[in-house]
């Protein structure tokens, strides 16, 4: 009865440990929010594509403001577009919790090249998606001009995972800016992007506890056996 107990608590310690050591998400942003103002059919994969479009909780800014491509019906992606400063979407609306001080956060998106109904408009090799991660209330930068490439547009829109950390300086609730990376091609689509996720990655300490319960839950079943 007592090995019982001990084996039913162990289960229940190393649950509990295992939950702790998971990734904790903190916000999401599908971007299906997307309202355009006009519409084209994107070159090469004859998905939809919109400009002008307006996007709840962001402020858009720049050359034909939000655009975006339909990856299926009513899920939307949001493009880059670089002509002369191009165009930028910073956030309206605070994430709190994401911002303890010496804390480590990974924000996670999907990202591929994008292009609208020319494949003149196309990303090329070298453009960029950049992001800035800043303070809600005083604007100061808390992780400045992380790039990510896309890759060169090669006729259908595709997406592939990616990421960066940022660490938390502990000053209150953060936004998130997003624009095309300095040194992009004028004139074209450089990125487009979908399902921003902010999670707060697991402290060390927590990893290192559920190893040392799993060793010992381990080596008592190994000396039962003996």
């Amino acid at each position: 009865m007592l090995r019982k107990s001990f084996c039913i608590l162990a289960v229940l310690v190393i649950s509990g440990l295992a939950q702790s050591a998971q990734a904790v998400v903190i916000f999401t942003e599908n971007f299906n929010g997307l309202s355009p103002a006009g519409t084209g059919t994107q070159d090469g994969s004859g998905l939809t594509v919109a400009y002008g479009a307006s996007l709840p909780n962001w402020d858009v800014w720049g050359t034909s403001a939000a655009m975006g491509v339909e990856r299926s019906l009513g899920d939307w992606a949001i493009q880059g577009f670089m002509s002369g400063s191009g165009n930028g979407f910073n956030m309206l609306s605070n994430i709190a919790g994401a911002n303890d001080l010496g804390t480590t956060y990974t924000v996670s998106f999907d990202v591929g090249p994008t292009c609208w109904n020319a494949v003149s408009q196309g990303t090329v090799a070298g453009d960029t998606v950049r992001f800035d991660v800043y303070e809600a209330t005083s604007l100061a930068l808390i992780q400045r001009g992380t790039y990510v490439q896309p890759a060169a547009w090669a006729g259908s829109q595709t997406f592939s995972t990616a990421s960066f950390d940022y660490t938390g300086n502990g000053n209150g609730d953060i936004r998130i800016y997003i624009t095309s990376g300095d040194g992009s091609a004028n004139n074209v689509l450089t990125f487009a992007l979908d399902n921003l996720t902010v999670s707060k990655v697991p402290e060390p300490s927590s990893l290192a506890l559920l190893g040392c319960a799993l060793a010992g839950l381990l080596a008592y079943a190994w000396r039962k056996r003996k």
